[in-house]
């Protein structure tokens, strides 16, 4: 049965959540998982009605927008609850290194406009399967390069959570 196989695949795709949200001391941090949750429904959220606007606008023109209102949001945000700490980040960017400064911001127009182009061509239920892969590998990566913090339990629960996924996706498959 197709719901039987599906639930299963949650299933194991939750225990390698639980593996990676589990703390070295098997603490489970409950707040990083929530807070964890909350943005990957609204990276989601986010990527849909971009794609959305990419439809009617072409995805440079979306991509534009949805920097545009994120830098006023931002700001705004910023201003309002942390205005001391806004203030000196700002002072400071001169002194940072530009390839620091613009990085981030040149990875994530790069994010944005290529999932406006993936969004809309494939069920967002699959594109976020295959963003959430992906981000898993290459954090895995990042920790062992950069961060010398390779961890085994992460790692078996990131295989899990894959695992979990692609069942899901040979269950609808069939």
């Amino acid at each position: 049965d197709s719901n039987t196989k599906k639930a299963l695949s949650l299933c194991v795709s939750g225990i390698g959540i639980a593996i990676m949200a589990s703390k070295n001391s098997g603490e489970f941090a409950v707040m990083y998982v929530l807070l964890g949750v909350l943005a990957g429904a609204l990276t989601m959220t986010q990527m849909v009605l971009n794609s959305t606007l990419a439809s009617y606008w072409g995805s440079i023109r979306a991509s534009w927008q949805n920097f545009l209102g994120g830098l006023a949001a931002g700001l705004l945000f910023y201003f309002l609850f942390q205005t001391d700490q806004t203030i000196a980040g700002v002072l400071r960017i001169p002194s940072l290194s530009p390839i620091l400064v613009t990085a981030g911001g040149i990875l994530a127009v790069f994010v944005v406009v290529s999932t406006s182009f993936v969004v809309i061509k494939i069920p967002a239920i699959y594109s976020a399967l295959l963003l959430s892969a992906a981000q898993i590998l290459m954090s895995l990566f990042i920790d062992t390069i950069f961060f010398d913090t390779f961890s085994l339990p992460l790692l078996l629960g990131a295989l899990l959570m894959l695992l979990g996924m692609a069942g899901n996706l040979l269950a609808d498959k069939k």
